[in-house]
């Protein structure tokens, strides 16, 4: 695994502190940096987290030392994107400054509403759109950065990450409906899963057409895939309709676990990140 993907591992958890008690999320952002040093995604991440909670100026600040670090254009052009943003008057949101504007496209027949914007640049949108999402279990959220960041180079393999996902997601969310399938009739599937969420009303019609849009373009994305840009942009509207869906209804509801499922990282206190990382530098010093 590479540097920046462990970074994405852990700083995902530390974002999500910074939005719980910003004490916590500083101690977190301080102990990356011990482990790995002074990285331009730490310096992002962090800005991300002052964003969230209104810091501006903190945030360009943040944005700025990671443009600098970056080794990578690319990466600097994402980092220089938000400063660009918030440097705006009025500030941009996330959706004007992509220009998200919505657009009917015809596929098989069937009419859909994408956005105007250009694959990648939606891509991005969606990567930064995923640090808002805090509720979202934090392995989720690493997997989730992970796919859309590698969106326009191995796009099957993010369809399949997308899924993964939204299955996951669905575990942990709705334990007794996976246990009801598991214990009376044998038959689970995400279809039959994702069917039973809407008769149930614990999802809308429009949010049981993105899940099964998703499930879809997952099952098939190692087979025969449609790689047409709008129905792209689709797969991913659907996918952040997902995410945006899993953020609410875990910030709204306290879930009991019946059957914990075991991620390589779920939702770890700030004890537990801090021992983590620890490990992580000794063995580091090590090799």
């Amino acid at each position: 695994m590479s540097t920046w993907r462990d970074i994405w591992r852990y700083g995902v958890i530390a974002n999500r502190f910074y939005s719980e008690d910003s004490s916590d999320g500083l101690i977190a952002i301080r102990k990356m940096h011990e482990v790995y040093g002074t990285d331009g995604m730490i310096h992002y991440i962090y800005a991300e987290a002052l964003e969230r909670k209104g810091l501006i100026e903190p945030a360009k600040i943040e944005y700025k030392k990671a443009k600098d670090l970056f080794p990578v254009p690319h990466w600097k052009e994402v980092a220089s994107n938000s400063i660009r943003r918030l440097n705006s008057k009025p500030i941009q949101t996330l959706e004007s400054f992509y220009n998200l504007r919505n657009q009917t496209i015809k596929i098989n027949d069937k009419s859909y509403t994408v956005y105007a914007t250009d694959f990648n640049q939606f891509l991005w949108y969606g990567f930064e759109k995923v640090y808002k999402y805090v509720h979202l279990n934090d392995f989720a959220r690493y997997v989730c950065l992970s796919a859309l960041s590698r969106g326009s180079s191995e796009w099957p393999l993010s369809l399949v990450d997308f899924r993964t996902v939204l299955e996951l997601e669905i575990k942990q969310c709705f334990p007794d409906i996976i246990k009801t399938f598991n214990d009376t009739t044998n038959k689970y599937s995400l279809y039959n899963t994702i069917e039973t969420l809407c008769e149930r009303n614990l999802i809308s019609e429009e949010q049981k057409k993105a899940f099964h849009n998703i499930r879809i373009a997952g099952n098939i994305a190692a087979h025969n895939l449609y790689a047409d840009e709008d129905y792209k942009k689709l797969n991913v509207a659907n996918f952040l309709k997902v995410l945006a869906y899993f953020d609410v209804y875990r910030a709204k509801h306290t879930i009991q676990y019946k059957e914990k499922i075991e991620y390589p990282l779920c939702q770890l206190s700030l004890s537990d990140f801090i021992d983590k990382l620890n490990e992580e530098k000794l063995l580091r010093s090590s090799q």
